[in-house]
């Protein structure tokens, strides 16, 4: 029997505050709690975890990248960021700090310029 068979699921359902949110059981794949299951949302974090992964395969922890050009980007309303200015440069080891602890889109942005150069590729 699965620990989350054993719990009232009902009882924290209101307590998830994300809009979407989906808890399976990971033996059988049953769907144990779904919230907005089939809305359409964006793999921030995921996406984030990849883009260090890919710095991390393709630069040394030591290179110096400059905020320029497509890295400089305005982000919109409500994004992270670590605010760096023009012609700053950064680590890619302290950029990927400030990707991974602080969730820093620019800093996403400036290490896909800098592995790929742009934030496409």
């Amino acid at each position: 029997m699965s620990l989350f068979s054993l719990l009232p699921l009902a009882a924290y359902a209101a307590d998830v505050s994300a809009r979407s949110a989906v808890l399976i059981e990971a033996d059988s794949g049953t769907v144990l709690y779904a919230k907005n299951a089939d809305s359409k949302r964006y793999p921030a974090s995921i996406t984030k975890i990849l883009t260090a992964l890919v710095t991390i395969e393709n630069s040394d922890l030591s290179d110096t990248l400059v905020f320029e050009g497509e890295a400089l980007d305005p982000l919109p309303d409500g994004y992270v960021s670590i605010h760096p200015t023009a012609g700053e440069k950064m680590s890619v080891e302290d950029c990927l700090y400030g990707l991974l602890l602080e969730s820093a889109n620019d800093a996403a942005n400036a290490l896909a310029v800098h592995d790929s150069g742009t934030i496409a590729e």
